[in-house]
């Protein structure tokens, strides 16, 4: 038998309701042919009426989320909502696609009426040069920005004005073929927004172009999110020998065939959720002797990989170890590891590795009997 629909809930039904009366009080005024009522004097008299009932700014909000998101709206109504709804009360706003004739005006409202927003997604707006005046207008005007999505869209000049103007942004998505260079991103580095701002989606291709340029040599943390097509590691070393910190999430392939490029000061690995050779990671790690700390979700290395990389290299300075899934490694890894890493503090996730509980047993007795500092992580709880 195929899945019954899910019940609407009420406050999604009562959203759809309003969102209803408004679109259908709006068209009457606009279409029918024994109407002659001026729409902006409408917006008002509509805006009262939902100031009267209650409204709250997360009405607003949600009322613009459901009319602008409409597959079935034509524009011109979608930005009438737009003209009607975007008030100081919204906090939220996804403007969602509309045909090109309607950029320019789209753009002049949120200038005049945004300057509350903290989220606003423009991934359905490509600005023209000619109107790009107007987005340097919001920038300076939403002030309160906390994630801005400008893909297809920036240039240096928009990130000076993001670096000077928004300084609680904390996620930026300037993804796509832009104009952006290394003065751009150097601009963020060094602007108000320096000490808030904790992601930049440039896009992979755009990241190495950028990384090859002088700011990658001076770059110390680097974190990468949902990238496509292959990353070779040993070339990142090359562009960006003194990071310190690196983050790979979802990444598509990542790969290191070129040994001679090695990170020089590298203390934090993490790769979540990233395709990679075992034979690659290995030598990858064997490279990054100095790292302190040390994430991997998945890895399908044996006991005899950790004798070759982690007894064979000095790892004289690592204290934290993770390995979500790890089947083939036992408790001589572990034993290992102990032996060979004199700083290491913390080992896990212990569940996903090939250890039944007389072995963690038998490690707790090791550690006990020889007060030893180091914490077993089984199943996110102390083992």
């Amino acid at each position: 038998m195929s899945k019954k629909l899910s019940v609407r809930s009420l406050s999604d039904s009562s959203l759809a309701e309003l969102a209803n009366l408004l679109v259908s009080t709006i068209s009457y005024v606009q279409y029918a042919p024994d109407v002659n009522l001026d729409i902006n004097i409408v917006m008002v008299e509509l805006n009262e009426y939902l100031t009267q009932a209650g409204a709250t700014s997360n009405i607003y909000q949600d009322l613009l989320r459901v009319i602008l998101s409409s597959d079935y709206l034509e524009a011109n109504m979608r930005f009438t909502c737009l003209q009607m709804l975007l008030n100081c009360g919204v906090h939220f706003l996804v403007t969602e696609v509309f045909p090109p004739s309607y950029y320019e005006k789209i753009l002049q409202v949120i200038a005049a009426q945004g300057a509350a927003l903290r989220v606003l997604n423009l991934k359905g707006i490509w600005v023209k040069e000619e109107h790009m005046h107007y987005m340097y207008e919001i920038v300076r005007r939403c002030k309160q920005l906390i994630k801005l999505y400008v893909p297809y869209i920036a240039n240096d000049q928009l990130l000076e004005e993001i670096a000077t103007n928004c300084n609680r942004l904390q996620i930026l998505d300037i993804s796509g073929e832009t104009d952006i260079t290394e003065i751009g991103i150097d601009f963020l580095a060094k602007g108000n927004c320096a000490q808030s701002l904790t992601i930049v989606d440039v896009g992979m291709p755009e990241l190495m172009s950028l990384l090859e340029k002088p700011i990658g040599r001076s770059l110390r943390h680097l974190t990468m999110i949902k990238g496509s097509g292959n990353l070779e590691l040993g070339k990142l070393a090359r562009v960006c020998p003194i990071l310190i910190d690196l983050d790979c999430y979802v990444i598509e392939s990542l790969s290191y065939a070129q040994p001679q490029a090695r990170f020089q000061q590298l203390e934090g690995l993490e790769i979540l959720s990233c395709e990679m050779m075992s034979s690659s990671l290995k030598a990858f790690l064997c490279s990054v002797t100095d790292l302190k700390r040390l994430a991997v979700d998945s890895v399908d290395f044996t006991d005899e990989d950790i004798v070759s990389m982690f007894v064979q290299h000095d790892f004289k300075v690592l204290e934290d170890i993770w390995f979500t899934i790890a089947p083939e490694l036992t408790v001589q890894a572990v034993e290992l590891l102990m032996e060979s890493c004199p700083e290491l503090q913390s080992v896990g996730q212990l569940t996903g590795w090939s250890l039944s509980p007389d072995d963690l047993a038998l490690i707790r007795g090791l550690l006990k009997s020889g007060n030893s500092s180091l914490v077993l992580t089984s199943n996110g709880l102390l083992a």
